[in-house]
């Protein structure tokens, strides 16, 4: 699960019309580098729980994210096209109820607007320890 329903507040005014998972970090929303990094770790499934401007996480990602090295013509095995669920909290509860509000089969959860080069390496190999992760 990708937590994506917060306010953003410390990013006010940038937050005010945009979600904070879809502010640009080098080129790409924040949420996309995550989405990358578990489409090349074989990830089955995400859900991203939303609350804030949610409506345009969804209308930005959709259902679907196909990994660009994969609609470039890079594919391999590991950067198909990693299906999206949405929990929808209608508001920001905060990250450990917008777990439960999500009604999730997740194995982990991790903020969808934050990212540390070279963290996810270590975030998949903790999650293939409980066996497929979403």
């Amino acid at each position: 699960m990708l937590m994506a329903a917060g306010r953003g507040e410390r990013m006010r005014p940038l937050t005010d019309h945009c979600p904070k998972p879809l502010l640009q970090v080098h080129g790409k929303p924040l949420l996309q580098w995550h989405l990358q990094a578990l489409a090349e770790g074989a990830c089955k499934q995400v859900v991203i729980n939303t609350a804030w401007l949610g409506e345009q996480i969804q209308q930005h990602f959709g259902t679907r994210f196909t990994h660009p090295q994969a609609s470039a013509g890079h594919h391999d095995n590991r950067c198909g096209a990693l299906p999206i669920r949405y929990s929808d909290e209608g508001r920001d509860f905060g990250a450990a109820l917008g777990v439960g509000a999500g009604r999730s089969t997740s194995r982990s959860a991790r903020s969808g607007s934050s990212w540390a080069r070279g963290e996810n390496g270590g975030f998949l190999r903790f999650s293939e320890g409980y066996g497929s992760f979403t």
